[in-house]
This record gives structure tokens, sequence and C-alpha cells, in this order.
């Protein structure tokens, strides 16, 4: 194999050197801008014409740009993805040449009777006009003129094709990312909105529940999820609190938005149900009835008398609370009056339980992205986890849920949770 040494080239270099500089253009314009400095080099002693006839009617026309070929620039300069308010021209030999979006070569031009030319491109006598072929640009043709009557050959036109092809491509490129920046600025500035009033929505801060010690974590897989937890208090002091954790499906804004309408219908209709089964009846109904594309929601509920210390619960398909004794080695699930999660049939029974509770026990609820979590070798959390981190974990709740996190973190080792993920520690206080 021989390489062959090749002569000096300034236009080779020239294009070396626009190659590099496009790579590292930031916006569209400034790529436009390298681009017809290129042009200038390479073509000295020509006249220069970029046309726009974006959103106009056939044969209409504007002129972004008229380079003389004694290099003034005739029209001042303007970003065309900004603004392009410029006269708008209809008629005359450039409106001939562009009506047919193809490269065109002409010969022996006549500007004589051209009503907006006339005087100023009749020194020019010969071009080549090439249309940049992408549709989303604002500038559409490129002309380059020369005063020789035949100056311009075949091989003129393909190079300026070639170019052109290029630098549209890249424009368009440019424009579209430009575009995704501003579009992804927009959407990430939304979700910001719609974390803060999601977390809004939220118990802040944790009521006082008469006899109950309570604390809860939250943390969302994305800026928003589809965890809820939440206290509603009873209209009379005799009524039972109502105590809620829930997960809507999925990830992301449309699980928010399916766990802020359970919430908001839990608010709704809490002090119309007979019991946390019939509370979940009458969720499920209301969701059911909602278009939630095939969205469902788990969920645990509860109704605690403060005076008797009784727990009533029922479940939809949610992980099973985990009742602890006053030391936390005895450990206990509440399995039982577990039914379909909310939304996916009408006619799914709940059944409620009741269990009473005595002082010093913790009662922990939790989403599945806190059983489900997985170690760097991909080994789930499980429920196992959630009982060992129990274990010594003080005598208040905010220590159950800080003993939580910290074994959580231990398992994840830093690997990214997949879902989202919520805790509600209940410690019962030795005093009624």
């Amino acid at each position: 194999m021989k390489l062959v040494d090749l002569p000096d080239s300034s236009r080779m270099t020239a294009l070396m050197e626009l190659t590099q500089t496009l790579r590292n253009c930031q916006s569209p314009y400034e790529a436009l801008l390298m681009y017809i400095r290129y042009l200038r080099y390479t073509n000295p002693g020509r006249a220069h014409v970029v046309l726009s006839t974006a959103g106009l009617l056939p044969g209409q026309y504007k002129v972004w740009r008229f380079l003389s070929d004694d290099g003034v620039e005739n029209i001042e300069p303007c970003n065309p993805w900004e603004n392009l308010n410029l006269p708008i021209y209809a008629g005359g030999n450039i409106a001939r040449i562009i009506q047919n979006p193809t490269p065109h070569l002409v010969h022996d031009l006549d500007w004589s009777g051209d009503p907006h030319f006339a005087e100023t491109f009749a020194p020019y006598r010969s071009l080549i006009a090439v249309p940049l072929f992408n549709p989303g640009l604002p500038l559409n043709w490129s002309i380059v003129l020369a005063r020789e009557a035949d100056y311009f050959t075949p091989t003129h036109l393909e190079e300026s094709v070639m170019r052109a092809t290029l630098i549209g491509s890249l424009l368009g490129s440019l424009h579209v990312t430009r575009e995704l920046a501003s579009a992804n600025a927009l959407i990430e500035a939304d979700l910001t909105r719609m974390a803060r009033i999601q977390r809004a929505l939220l118990p802040d801060p944790i009521p006082d529940i008469p006899g109950l010690h309570l604390a809860a974590s939250y943390e969302t897989f994305g800026q928003v999820g589809g965890d809820l937890y939440d206290f509603i208090a009873p209209h009379k002091d005799t009524d039972p609190w109502c105590i809620f954790i829930g997960d809507a499906s999925g990830h992301g804004p449309s699980a928010a938005v399916v766990a802020a309408m359970v919430q908001a219908t839990l608010h709704d209709l809490a002090h119309h149900s007979a019991g946390p089964a019939d509370l979940l009846q009458m969720l499920n109904h209301r969701l059911c009835q909602k278009r939630i594309e095939g969205s469902f929601v788990t969920a645990f509920l509860a109704f605690y008398n403060a005076s008797t210390r009784q727990l009533r619960y029922a479940s939809a398909g949610h992980p099973a609370p985990l009742l602890t004794s006053i030391a936390g080695q005895q450990t206990k699930f509440l399995s039982e009056g577990t039914g379909l999660p909310l939304g996916i049939s009408d006619r799914s029974p709940f059944d409620e339980t009741k269990i009473d509770l005595s002082p010093g026990q913790t009662l922990v609820l939790y989403t599945d992205g806190i059983s489900e979590a997985r170690a760097p070798d991909g080994s789930m959390f499980g429920s196992e986890g959630i009982e060992r981190s129990l274990h010594n974990c003080g005598n208040n709740a905010a220590g159950v849920i800080d003993q939580l996190g910290k074994s959580l973190a231990a398992h994840q080792l830093g690997r990214r949770p997949n879902d989202d993920q919520t805790a509600v520690a209940i410690r019962v206080e030795n005093q009624k």
C-alpha cells in the first residue's frame, strides 16, 4: 500500500477547517455564519445571495443576504430563526429560477427587465442556484453570481449541491437539537412544579393522633411518582382516624395524576363510609368509572379508634404491613383481608379485619418499591430486610424510619431504585 502525497490545497484546508468548526457550533445561526464565511473564501470575487420562501406564497421570496463581489454586505444580518422581518418580493428572474426547487445553472443573464434588481444585479451575467433540502429551515436557496456570462460549469454546480446538502442537514440537526433542548427545559420545569405540588399534598406536618407517634419517608423514582400516604382526621373525637398508603402503577406524571385522583376521592368519601372495606369499595368504584388507561392502585386502608386502640383495616393488593412487638423481636404481617388492586374490577370484594394494638408495638406501612429494592447482585430487600431493619431501632417512629432507610441504602449500595419508595411508621405510645 502506498499513500499518495496530495498537493497543497487551500480549498481542502478550508473545507477541513469548516468541518471542525461546524462540529463545535452551538446553534444553527452560528453554523450558518461559518458556512457563509467558507463560501466567501472558496468563491472570491463572486456575489452571494441567500433567499427564504418559508411561509410565503409560490413565487414570493425574501432576500436574507446579499454580499456583492467586492465583499460589501448590502443587508443587515439577522438571525433567521428568530426574526425574518424582511420585504417580500415576487416576479423577476429570481422568482422564475426558484419556481422549480431543483439546482440551476444559468448563463447569459439579463436583468434589464427585472422589477426589483435591474440595477443591483445588472453586472452579474451567470449564476448557480441551489435549494437547501431541508423543509424545516427558514432559508431555502443559496445563489452564487459571477460577472462572466458563462463562468459557472456543471462541476461548480455539483460542488455547490454537495455543500448545500451537507450544510442543510447540519443546520436542520442543530435546529432540532435546539428545539428539543428547549422542549426538555419546559418539561423539566413542569415536572419540577408538579413535584412541588405533589409533595404539598402530603400531610405536612404529620398530624398528632392520640396515642400514636408517626413518621414517614417518601422518595420518588423520578421527579414525581405514584406513591401516596395520608391521615384523615375524624369529624368528632369518637370517630376513627383514617390511615392510608397507596401505590399507583407505573412511574412519573401518569402515576402521579392517578395518585392525586385517589387522594382527592379519599378525602371526599372518607367520612361517608362504614369502614375501611366499604371505603375501598367506593374508591374502587370511582376509579373503575374513570379512564385511567389501564392503571391500577394498590392500597392499605385502616380506621384507628384512639380511645380503644382498635385498628380496622382492609387491603387492595398492597404489601402486608409489618407489626412488631415492643423490642422489635416478634413480628407479624397483616396479610388478612387482601383484595384486588383498585381500578381493575368494579365487582372486586374487600374484606376487613380488626386488631387491638398494644403500647410499644410498631406498625410499618410501605410500598413495594422498598420490599422489591435490589442490590447490585440482583437480590431483593424483601420483607425479611424490613424485619431485620426494625431490630433495635429505637423507641419512636422516627427511629424506625431512620433505621429502615439506612438498611435499605446498605442493601442497594448506591444502586438507583427502580420504583418509588414510601414508608410510614406508627408507634403505639404507652399512654392512651
